[in-house]
């Protein structure tokens, strides 16, 4: 992934920084982490070693 690939969500055409897209993409990450956090412990317990 590249630079301005990476940019796209925060910029509009013009280059100049979206508000509101930048909003609807900070949202969209967070809502992302928010569901895979919970996944990503539970495959953890199967990796830690219990002794």
């Amino acid at each position: 992934m590249n630079m301005k690939s990476l940019m796209n969500g925060f910029v509009d055409q013009e280059g100049q920084i979206d508000v509101q897209k930048t909003m609807a993409t900070v949202d969209t990450a967070m809502k992302t982490y928010q569901q895979v956090t919970p996944m990503i412990k539970q495959l953890a317990t199967f990796f830690i070693t219990r002794p």
